[in-house]
């Protein structure tokens, strides 16, 4: 009888068999750590979109929110237009792709937990006026795995494209340790009033004569630090100040001087904000606001005042801002853009913080900083014609109180009922 020492059932020799179990357990090692590779460089492909997203969402909600300032009722229109612009302005795909934004994907809410809504479901109503925070939510859709794929060779597994969300909310609220505010000064004429003498609505007046304004009840300023270290860029006047943000290193311990010297020279500054140019860049870089329609005495009841809240906010009148009414024709050389235009380029620039000081200490000692007494949230009516011309600012109250139109650009943190009112800021 023969005998098969060395041999299984097979037949096979032992260390056949041992080698075959080997290489077996080899080539799914090999599957497995094929598969740790991919799934790290595909994991690192999704981080990447995430980031790439994220930031396209960042500057979306950051851009809706900044026109979130209850000072338009068609606000949430431009606010998703801004923040799309903003957002769309990002690449995806390992920066192969623009990033896609749609006007649903831009809510809104009075409330950062919801409910969200476009601005197409809340319409042009009081409720627009009301909205508070913006959220923008961008996906990439479609991604092709890089390599995980070579998972799929395992039975079960299905590996297919992915998705990846991200998305951000903005709030207008947030109060303010620094904004930007005008190169003016607003008189305190009761410094016992919280309102420092003035109603919401009123008109504020001054003339403005060649040298500093002495008449009226607003002056020209220029901004300090709490070392007496003026504030402003040396390379840069009052009239830059007036085509641009404004100063924008204000913080409550900002003190002020009167501002000496031509005033006629801030005219051209001053009237780009009504989008009168002239002798001025274009509308791309010094920004109109989004409407450059004026109010005075030959158009308005000065002493009835509430041009803003009254007509200005909403939908028809003499000033339509919803529909970018352009400004009346003044001559001079100033040239109106048109309302395609206001729209394309405008911003809130008539809806402003000012200081409030003490005007007696103004005039007394010209040369002299003071300290401010506090900060007002104004209007800007109308623009500069000639010196002997009335120029006019509506109060729109103490900057800092609830519900105040203004929404300042600077640098949140000033803790809750800040003097400066509020400034965006993202919140998640």
């Amino acid at each position: 009888m023969n005998s098969r020492q060395g041999h299984g059932p097979t037949g096979l020799p032992a260390g056949a068999r041992e080698r075959g179990a080997i290489a077996a357990s080899f080539a799914v090692m090999v599957v497995l750590l094929l598969g740790f590779v991919a799934l790290g460089l595909d994991a690192g492909r999704l981080f990447v979109s995430k980031t790439e997203l994220q930031n396209a969402a960042d500057a979306c909600a950051l851009a809706a929110v900044a026109e979130i300032a209850g000072a338009n009722s068609n606000q949430l229109g431009l606010a998703t237009g801004y923040g799309i612009a903003a957002g769309t302005r990002n690449l995806a795909g390992m920066q192969s792709t623009a990033v896609s934004i749609a006007p649903g994907d831009v809510t809104f809410s009075t409330s950062i937990s919801g409910p969200w809504q476009s601005a197409a479901a809340i319409g042009t109503g009081a409720a627009a006026l009301t909205m508070r925070y913006v959220r923008c939510v961008v996906s990439e859709s479609g991604i092709e795995p890089l390599m995980i794929r070579v998972l799929n060779a395992v039975p079960g597994v299905s590996i297919g494209t992915q998705t990846v969300d991200a998305f951000a909310v903005a709030s207008s609220t947030e109060p303010a340790v620094t904004v930007c505010a005008l190169p003016l000064a607003v008189c305190n004429v009761n410094s016992g009033d919280p309102d420092f003498g003035y109603s919401v609505g009123e008109w504020i007046q001054a003339q403005l004569p060649s040298g500093t304004a002495t008449t009226g009840t607003f002056r020209w300023a220029e901004f300090y630090d709490a070392n007496n270290n003026p504030l402003a860029d040396q390379n840069k006047d009052l009239e830059d100040l007036l085509t641009e943000s404004g100063e924008c290193k204000i913080s409550t311990a900002t003190r002020v001087k009167s501002a000496q010297g031509e005033i006629n020279s801030l005219k051209d500054g001053w009237n780009t904000r009504f989008g009168l140019m002239k002798n001025v860049g274009d509308p791309a870089v010094t920004i109109p606001d989004y409407s450059g329609c004026w109010y005075d005495g030959s158009n308005w009841d000065i002493a009835a005042g509430n041009a803003f809240h009254g007509e200005f906010v909403l939908a028809g009148g003499i000033c339509n801002r919803s529909a970018n009414t352009p400004a009346q024709a003044i001559g001079q050389g100033y040239s109106p853009l048109t309302s395609a235009q206001h729209l394309q380029y405008g911003g809130n620039r008539r809806v402003e913080i000012v200081p409030v000081v003490d005007c007696g200490a103004f005039d007394d000692n010209p040369s002299q900083i003071i300290d401010i007494d506090g900060w007002a949230c104004i209007f800007m009516l109308n623009p500069m014609t000639g010196p002997t011309d009335p120029i006019f600012l509506e109060y729109l109250g103490e900057a800092g109180a609830t519900g105040s139109p203004c929404r300042g650009t600077g640098r949140p943190g000033g803790g809750s009922g800040s003097p400066l009112g509020d400034v965006p800021a993202l919140v998640q």
